[in-house]
């Protein structure tokens, strides 16, 4: 398995998401000029003008009243059939879909640094997809810099990847065993060996971030009898990984999707191997992808 990423990083701004809606009662057919801001987004209490920190704003293209259904409705598909089991008919929500969208980023002083630039958007994650205020997957039509972070950067530690508000794309654990056993084999004195020497590279902030889950991953291994002294390290990467992962089919779409221009800052974890079946195009290529493993100093798995 490889962590095969993107060279571009999504940044760390605020988001605020608005839905475009036609007036009401109107009769003309000009362009819509009311908007309502979800109530789901990250930066509610903040304008663009107000924030102490960059604002992205996302504008639906769509004037439909149920355009804000793409983030509201959507649950991910292989956590739905498995909700089915308990939730009493009808009950068939739609699996995450693109939103066609227009994207601004303004900074802390209302400077705009992008205007108006072409994307789609959809829920991303897999329970997180139910939670009040879901985690979002940007997709620019054309390479954007986003305040220059990791723009041409390398990941240097494998940890990096299980940070919060990361996703990586991933064919669901259920779909493959392959998938799941590399998952169980970081539990193993080997590999929990090396994830504790990438944690212990880290940064101190990195380090307060993932501790919580590490410490709770060291009673775990201890309640289920898991020998090693690294093992809760094993543990917790994939507990992290596995709460925040976006799961896809099979690793053929994985790669199609990571190989294209316009998939600027998205990562994955997959067979190395299924790369060789992308056919090169204008707009895809295996040389628009970099495996973070191969990077001078990287730390961990890879």
């Amino acid at each position: 398995m490889k962590i095969v990423k993107k060279i571009c990083a999504v940044s760390a701004a605020a988001i605020t998401l608005f839905g475009c809606t036609a007036p009401q009662n109107s009769n003309n057919s000009s362009t819509p000029t009311i908007s309502y801001e979800s109530t789901l987004t990250s930066a509610d209490s903040y304008t663009p003008e107000t924030a102490p920190m960059p604002v992205l704003s996302i504008q639906t293209k769509s004037t439909d009243p149920n355009v804000m259904d793409f983030v509201n409705e959507p649950i991910a598909e292989h956590v739905s059939e498995l909700m089915k089991l308990w939730t009493p008919p009808p009950f068939d929500p739609p699996a995450p879909y693109y939103e066609d969208c227009t994207l601004t980023l303004k900074d802390s002083d209302g400077s705009e640094l992008m205007t108006n630039a072409e994307g789609q958007v959809k829920v991303r994650g897999n329970w997180t997809t139910m939670y009040p205020k879901q985690p979002l997957k940007i997709k620019f039509t054309e390479k954007q810099n986003l305040l220059g972070l990791n723009d041409g950067a390398e990941f240097k530690n494998c940890w990096d990847f299980v940070l919060d508000g990361k996703s990586g794309m991933y064919m669901d654990v259920n779909s493959e065993l392959v998938g799941k056993n590399f998952l169980y084999m970081l539990s193993s004195e080997k590999y929990s060996t090396w994830l504790r020497n990438a944690f212990e590279a880290l940064s101190p902030e990195k380090q307060n971030a993932l501790k919580p889950t590490i410490d709770e991953c060291a009673t775990i291994a201890k309640n289920y009898g898991i020998a090693g002294a690294n093992a809760k390290y094993g543990l917790a990467w994939t507990k992290l990984w596995v709460k925040n992962y976006n799961a896809m089919t099979d690793d053929g779409p994985i790669c199609n999707e990571l190989v294209s221009k316009s998939a600027a800052g998205e990562f994955a974890l997959i067979v190395y191997s299924k790369l060789r079946s992308v056919a090169e195009t204008a707009d895809a290529s295996v040389n628009n992808i970099a495996v973070a493993a191969y990077n001078d100093g990287y730390k961990g798995i890879g």
